[in-house]
């Protein structure tokens, strides 16, 4: 029976904090008691640690990780936080991926969303996957952590997805289970190829050259927060001749896109440059 993985995130939000110290703690061998995470968030903190592609099976820094860990070691830059974002989406790098379910047919721009609309999702999409019903507390656990690494200032909130709402004084209020979905803030384009390159890997890994909407009309434009018009224009920065890391062949019919790139370790040495 597939592992949704529901509860890795034991109802906690992603915590940068409690991620990076989790983090370094791996990369330097040191039992998880340096870390000063309390107790009963290490279980989350290492599962999200995994999840967001900063640790590989073996618990040692991937090629993100590594990065992370040299340049933004408190997980702060929006190139970090969109590769988080990605890896926690990613249907190959977690199989079924709830997180990126919810992406896909929840987070719709300009979008209401209330906690019981994230839990009905989840439990809708559990049965579709195992053919098992999940417990109230499971898929409660599951709606919380989704929405609290978005919604949280301590998570995953300056990727603007679901900003503060205010009163008509300009008071904030609390978002009490309801949710408004906003324009994401840009994605980088260092982290956007390092993003292209980790999809292309894991659907076309034999092959430089595929059809351009194998891409557009994927699920990637929408894990992305993009669109189609979105997407095409972030393929765009990545075929300008100053960067030159794509190709886009449009004489062809259906257009091809060819990747420059056959190292993807150099993509990543240059994500925060």
């Amino acid at each position: 029976m597939a592992d949704l993985g529901l509860s890795f995130g034991r109802t906690f939000p992603l915590i940068r904090t409690e991620v990076s110290a989790v983090l370094h703690a791996f990369s330097a061998g040191e039992d998880m008691k340096s870390t000063m995470v309390a107790n009963e968030k290490i279980p989350a903190a290492k599962g999200y640690c995994r999840r967001a592609g900063l640790i590989d099976n073996e618990r040692q820094p991937t090629p993100f990780g590594e990065q992370v860990i040299s340049h933004d070691p408190n997980l702060v830059r929006p190139e970090t936080l969109w590769l988080i974002h990605y890896f926690l989406s990613a249907p190959h790098y977690a199989t079924p991926n709830f997180w990126g379910d919810l992406v896909i047919n929840k987070l719709s721009l300009g979008e209401n969303i209330n906690s019981d609309s994230i839990k009905k999702r989840i439990a809708e999409y559990a049965i579709a996957a195992t053919g098992v019903n999940q417990s109230d507390s499971t898929v409660d656990s599951a709606a919380a952590s989704f929405l609290g690494t978005y919604a949280k200032k301590t998570s995953l909130y300056e990727l603007g997805i679901f900003p503060e709402r205010t009163d008509k004084n300009g008071v904030v209020r609390e978002q009490s289970g309801q949710y408004q979905m906003s324009t994401p803030q840009p994605i980088p384009p260092t982290a956007f190829v390092c993003i292209l390159a980790d999809h292309w890997q894991a659907n076309f890994p034999n092959t430089a050259s595929i059809d351009e909407e194998q891409l557009t009309q994927s699920d990637l434009p929408r894990l992305l927060l993009l669109g189609v018009d979105g997407f095409n224009a972030k393929l765009a920065e990545l075929a300008d001749p100053q960067r030159g890391l794509i190709q886009r062949q449009r004489r062809f019919n259906p257009p091809q896109l060819l990747r420059r790139w056959t190292d993807p370790s150099v993509l990543w040495n240059a994500l925060y440059a």
